[in-house]
């Protein structure tokens, strides 16, 4: 019984290799009922007709009409990527490295999430996010988190849809405490606040972080007396939205008058304290 989202599947798949529609399926109320007929699929051969992909935001088109239903793309023997079309749309996708660990999600519809790992595990990418309400985003390195975005506020947003994802790394901003961070990181985002900057300078990354770019982020005395606190900064970038240009302009000279061995750049020009 094949299931999909808790009810019997019923519908159609197709199995892709190297690119290349191979065959497929019907389903009907979770059971698999006859193969899937096509004059796009001529018997066994194996590069019957190239599928178009939808690296370019078209809809995927099956003969005549918009497909629904799921794709797997094979290379050789192993599954390297699952899809769900609705409406010629991919709206679900997992890939897989060729050793069968996880490499993307792409799921959800009221609340899309999209993870990538590293090959040999760990997190190197996620987002979560709700059209016009939030956006939740990681990027780490090897050496560790070396970007946050943070637009609209998540954290007080995330009780109501958490059900709704499938991974939740972080639960609230206590927790940006336990990131490991790279020597450089951004900031980006009007959800970034005191506590966001307080939490991530916690504990040994407070030693490790030497170069810091903000980006969109609301200036506020409360988060410039943190950034004075750091003293092992070397390099602090900020890009001001125009309504805060100002704000951030005087910020940042205060910041080099204090931390005058500190490289200070606003909207990628240097400040400078002479003239």
């Amino acid at each position: 019984m094949w299931t999909f989202r808790g009810v019997p599947y019923t519908g159609g798949a197709l199995e892709l290799s190297n690119g290349h529609v191979v065959g497929g399926g019907m389903y009907e109320d979770g059971r698999y009922v006859d193969v899937y007929r096509s004059e796009f699929i001529v018997g066994e051969v194996r590069n019957s007709i190239e599928m178009e992909r939808d690296y370019t935001g078209e809809q995927f088109h099956w003969g005549d009409s918009v497909y629904n239903g799921f794709s797997y793309e094979f290379s050789g023997d192993v599954c390297v990527s699952e899809r769900l079309y609705e409406y010629g749309w991919v709206i679900e996708e997992v890939t897989y490295f060729p050793d069968g660990q996880l490499r993307t999600v792409e799921i959800g519809e009221d609340v899309p999430q999209s993870y990538e790992w590293f090959e040999g595990g760990g997190l190197e990418a996620m987002t979560v996010h709700q059209n016009n309400i939030f956006m939740f985003s990681l990027k780490f390195s090897l050496e560790g988190l070396k970007r946050l975005t943070l637009l609209g506020d998540y954290f007080s947003k995330l009780p109501q849809v958490i059900g709704c994802i499938r991974f939740p790394v972080l639960r609230d901003k206590a927790e940006l405490s336990s990131l490991k961070c790279a020597a450089r990181v951004s900031l980006i985002g009007d959800g970034i606040d005191k506590a966001v900057v307080d939490y991530i300078f916690m504990g040994d990354n407070e030693r490790r972080i030497r170069e810091l770019e903000l980006d969109g982020v609301n200036g506020t005395p409360e988060i410039l007396q943190c950034l004075k606190n750091y003293q092992q900064l070397s390099v602090l970038k900020v890009v001001a939205a125009k309504d805060c240009v100002d704000w951030w302009r005087e910020g940042c000279v205060q910041f080099q008058v204090l931390r005058p061995e500190c490289d200070v750049y606003l909207n990628n020009r240097k400040v400078s304290l002479e003239g």
